[in-house]
């Protein structure tokens, strides 16, 4: 029910820990205490956290170094969700400076880079659990911002959910006033919700994913919240520190091209649900299918034709590319989930070196921006083509999902196509 803390306390001794967590709360961090003990820890303390602050030495009895490092990397590499809990900062509480280094060597020699702290700071808490030190809270401020990119991202993080909170708030006080309390309250805001919900995906069918429905009809108003946000006070030219290349930015390679808009504009079966229905879905059509009958069926070409004479692929570089089916159709028949069956645009996986047809002798064909989605692979482009589009109602199993493509860039597809089978055609004498 609760957001997972997003600075987190690691400690062997508990006397210690509760200090340290105290020191913190007095001085307004908010932080989650967990007890080392070389036993499995609750990895949803760890869901969320963006600064993990540990004793260096967690394992009593032993000084020796390299069984420290190690179980500093097991808790981390346990515990640490890359997909929740990253980007974040390791803060050693320790007064031996002098291990610290061969911390961040060992843990960057055996941990996945995307496990990796971005950084490991030192902090001695002797000063605070004696007392001696005033403002734990300054020092860990100092610590935390030593990153002005850290800073800024965190902030964009507090951002979203201040964001988040005014959203909940805009959605709860749709409940007239006199009926805010705990008998009257729940049902109300039953009502309010269930209508949000229905006016997005249709009355007949909300019943299918409340949820998705309740999300389709908040997440517009979350974005325009987040994106016009006020300045927060105390955060005046974050971003001007934090972002100093955009003047004069270098070259990039088409891999971390790739990767970069993947992360824009392609989801991933193994982060993110991608179904074989959902709108902006990449089916992989299988080898069954590429067959002359099922695809004389389908598309009236056989294959080796659509990639020659449609694609304009070399037989040498055939082997090379993956054929494809994009989800396509009217964003709100995806949300009501209106009767099928379901359209698809024939597409293809190319590598980024293959040479083929300008596109512009090609109209009904959409060439998209670089993409990286298997590293074994390298960067692809994906073709699509508004002239050959199919309808299914569900598609086969051996279809499988290979990912999703976002809003924005399925957005251009959609129109791409709708353009394409909407143009125009006259009849002229020539001049």
């Amino acid at each position: 029910m609760f957001s997972a803390g997003r600075y987190v306390v690691v400690d062997d001794e508990r006397e210690q820990l509760a200090l340290l967590v105290d020191a913190l709360h007095a001085q307004g961090v908010p932080c989650v205490g967990v007890h080392y003990t070389g036993k499995p820890l609750n990895r949803d303390a760890f869901a969320g956290v963006r600064v993990l602050f540990s004793d260096l030495h967690l394992i009593q009895g032993t000084t020796v170094p390299k069984l420290q490092f190690a179980a500093m990397e097991a808790m981390l590499r346990n515990n640490v969700d890359p997909s929740t809990g990253g980007p974040y900062l390791l803060v050693v509480w320790t007064s031996h400076d002098e291990e610290v280094e061969g911390l961040r060597a060992y843990l960057r020699e055996r941990l996945e880079a995307h496990l990796r702290p971005l950084a490991v700071l030192t902090l001695d808490k002797k000063p605070f659990t004696d007392g001696s030190g005033s403002d734990l809270a300054a020092a860990v401020h100092d610590k935390v911002n030593a990153s002005p990119q850290i800073r800024a991202l965190v902030s964009w993080e507090v951002d979203v959910l201040s964001a988040a909170g005014a959203t909940l708030a805009a959605v709860a006080d749709l409940v007239p006033a006199g009926e805010r309390d705990v008998e009257g309250f729940s049902a109300k805001l039953d009502g309010v919700l269930s209508r949000l919900a229905t006016a997005f995906a249709g009355r007949p069918n909300v019943g299918a994913d409340r949820r998705g429905a309740i999300h389709g009809a908040l997440a517009p108003i979350l974005a325009d919240r987040i994106l016009n946000a006020p300045e927060r006070p105390g955060t005046a030219g974050l971003w001007d520190a934090a972002l100093t290349a955009t003047a004069d930015l270098p070259d990039i390679g088409e891999a971390d091209v790739g990767r970069m808009n993947r992360m824009l504009h392609v989801a991933l079966p193994t982060s993110e649900p991608v179904a074989s229905t959902d709108w902006g879905t990449a089916l992989l059509l299988p080898e069954a299918a590429r067959e002359d009958a099922a695809m004389l069926e389908r598309f009236g070409m056989r294959y080796g034709e659509l990639l020659s004479q449609i694609f304009r692929i070399a037989r040498a570089d055939r082997p090379g590319c993956t054929p494809i089916l994009v989800r396509i159709g009217a964003v709100c028949d995806h949300a009501q989930r209106k009767p099928r069956p379901l359209p698809y645009l024939l597409g293809l996986l190319v590598p980024v070196g293959l040479q083929h047809k300008a596109m512009d002798q090609l109209k009904s064909e959409l060439e998209l921006p670089v993409l990286v989605i298997d590293e074994a692979i390298g960067p692809i482009r994906l073709l699509v083509n508004a002239r050959f589009q199919i309808s299914m109602a569900t598609p086969p199993a051996s279809f499988t999902p290979l990912f999703r493509i976002r809003e924005q860039m399925l957005t251009m597809i959609a129109a791409h196509a709708a353009g394409y089978q909407s143009r125009p055609g006259i009849v002229k004498l020539p001049e």
